[in-house]
Parts: C-alpha cells; structure tokens; sequence
C-alpha cells in the first residue's frame, strides 16, 4: 500500500486528510432521484478542526483529480462546484498525461 499522508498543509492550515469509503448521495426529485459517487469532501477553510475526505474506492486517475478539486475547495470553498470540476478535471488529465500518479 502506497504511502498517503495524514495531514497537509494548505494556505499556513493544517488539513487532516483520510481515505475512506463514503456512502454514494442522493441527487435529484423524484423519478429523477439516483444515488451518486462521492469521490471526496471538504471542510470549510474556516473551521478550526479541517478535514479532507478522499474516497479509497476510485481509479488511481479519478483520484488525481479528485485530490486537485478537493485542493480547490480548500482555497476557494465559494468556488462554484461547476468551475472545481472543470479546473480538477483539465488539471488531472494534464498531469496525468505527463505522468504524475497518486
């Protein structure tokens, strides 16, 4: 099992990070409700215990990306969640690509 650290440090803050398995949400009303994957969470920069929850049950590439979106929450949590995917998603392919692995 490859070494993952317990805490990071983000704008002078410490982050406690942990790798679990988080239940699948609901998203949606009515016929259109279905559960989706959470693929991570973060608390809010201002509180004073910080917590970055990374979900274990991803591909290593959707785990690049899901470390980089969680990042942008960390600095930016009034960030809309459409402008994290896009920025976390073009950030993790080019990383990616030049060969940078969780």
């Amino acid at each position: 099992m490859e070494k993952r650290p317990k805490t990071v440090k983000i704008r002078r803050k410490t982050w406690t990070v942990e790798w679990v398995t988080i239940p699948n949400e609901p998203v949606g009303k009515g016929k259109k409700r279905e559960l989706v994957q959470v693929l991570g969470l973060c608390d809010d920069p201002k509180e004073k215990e910080r917590l970055i929850s990374i979900n274990k049950n991803q591909s290593k590439k959707e785990m690049l990306s899901t470390y980089i979106h969680e990042f942008y929450h960390s600095i930016n949590p009034r960030m809309s969640e459409q402008r994290i995917e896009e920025l976390a998603r073009d950030l993790g392919r080019f990383l990616w690509r030049i060969g940078v692995r969780p």
